[in-house]
């Protein structure tokens, strides 16, 4: 890659939007993480308390994964795409 495309992708850019939802990627990363630590932090908490059911603490677990592995899945196609 050359040195432009890779100051180009790893640049820190807060008006970035490369989906074009009007909403900053900043913001969305932010969003996604927060979202997700909240899941996991709801599943543990659970867990150690023995007050949620096992069903539960999957699905919370399920649903921190596929947003962040979502998210990570799609950073890296668009980083190939533009090596």
């Amino acid at each position: 890659m050359s040195k432009n495309k890779e100051a180009e992708v790893n640049e820190v850019n807060l008006k970035a939007d490369k989906n074009e939802n009007n909403i900053p990627d900043w913001a969305e990363f932010t969003a996604t993480y927060i979202i997700a630590a909240v899941c996991v932090s709801m599943a543990v908490a659970g867990y150690v308390r023995q007050d949620l059911d096992g069903s539960i603490i999957k699905w919370l677990l399920g649903f921190g994964v596929v947003l962040t592995g979502g998210r990570d899945a799609i950073k890296a196609f668009i980083k190939r795409k533009v090596g």
